[in-house]
């Protein structure tokens, strides 16, 4: 959470984040990937980066992780999913 400040410029808190997986690779013990909603209208600072940009479910799909994959595009869609069920009720 303190890189979406450090890297981006994203002003977060940790509730603002939903716990996605953990996961294990290379000499690290363990990984945690977390997903949080930003506004639409978000400005994000890159600091020298390039590349950045937002990707939806299907753009994600098509991406080669290099780590544990299908188990993060599986509950990335649970957790979109749950997210439109709730906006669009």
């Amino acid at each position: 959470m303190r890189e979406c400040k450090e890297d981006y410029g994203l002003e977060t808190e940790p509730v603002d984040f939903k716990f996605l997986v953990n996961y294990k690779h290379d000499n690290v013990t363990n990984d945690t990937v977390f997903v949080s909603r930003v506004p639409e209208d978000v400005t994000v600072s890159l600091n020298g980066r390039t590349g950045f940009r937002w990707l939806n479910i299907a753009e994600i799909e098509k991406l080669e992780l290099g780590f544990e994959n299908v188990k993060i595009i599986s509950k990335l869609k649970k957790i979109f999913k749950s997210f439109l069920d709730q906006v669009y009720l």
